[in-house]
């Protein structure tokens, strides 16, 4: 009786093979653009958590110091605070940190201690920040005008001389415009064309975020400034 052969199984052709292959990469491809704006967007709402957090601190500092806003500070600002020799939060330095922190659950600090504030770090700038180097994210407003046609910066103005600088504002001079002007911005060398901060190796070269900025307003609500690409 002959002997009757199995048959052969069936193999994958070289065609066959190589568009499973392509397959395969196309999927792995589809599947990080997915985790990467899951990613984005997780991004996106803690800053504009944080910025709010921000907003209420900032408020109830106000409201602790009869209505008068933290300050004076700098216009670029960094989510870092930093404590005096007494232990005590540094106000002479323009950081908003320093006056908010309390209000943010920072323990009281060490004397000469330096840290940064959770809730006034945007997370997509801090990745960026690989170096350490980039220590400013937030620009802070500039002069506003009033009523009476005066134009304050809202926030004053600080100095490395403290004698020389300007005190802040009352929040209450700000009631008409609150809703309107903007408190803190996020902040990027492509907002500026040349002056101090446009060479300032603290600053991010573009947007953290690529095609919004967060904007935090004086009566506490969170906005977002389109970027122009």
């Amino acid at each position: 009786m002959p002997l009757v052969k199995p048959p052969r199984a069936a193999a994958f052709t070289l065609v066959e093979l190589l568009a499973t292959l392509a397959i395969v990469a196309i999927l792995g491809a589809l599947v990080i653009v997915g985790v990467g704006r899951v990613k984005e967007r997780g991004q996106i709402l803690t800053c504009s958590t944080n910025l709010r957090q921000t907003g209420v601190a900032m408020l109830l500092y106000a409201q602790d110091n009869r209505s008068s806003l933290p300050g004076p500070l700098w216009r670029g600002q960094s989510p870092y605070f930093q404590a005096d020799a007494q232990g005590s939060f540094d106000r002479t330095n323009g950081n908003l940190a320093n006056f908010i922190a309390p209000y943010l659950n920072v323990p009281a600090p060490q004397p000469g201690q330096s840290g940064r504030v959770e809730p006034l770090t945007c997370p997509a700038w801090l990745e960026q920040d690989e170096t350490g180097s980039k220590s400013i994210c937030y620009y802070s407003t500039g002069p506003v005008t009033l009523e009476d046609g005066t134009q304050l910066f809202p926030f004053g103005r600080a100095s490395a001389n403290p004698a020389s600088a300007v005190p802040p504002l009352r929040l209450a001079m700000l009631s008409n415009v609150a809703a309107n002007t903007p408190a803190l911005r996020e902040f990027d060398r492509r907002e500026v064309s040349d002056g101090f901060y446009f060479t300032d190796p603290r600053v991010p070269l573009a947007p953290v975020h690529e095609k919004l900025r967060h904007v935090l307003y004086f009566d506490g609500h969170i906005g977002t400034q389109g970027v122009a690409l």
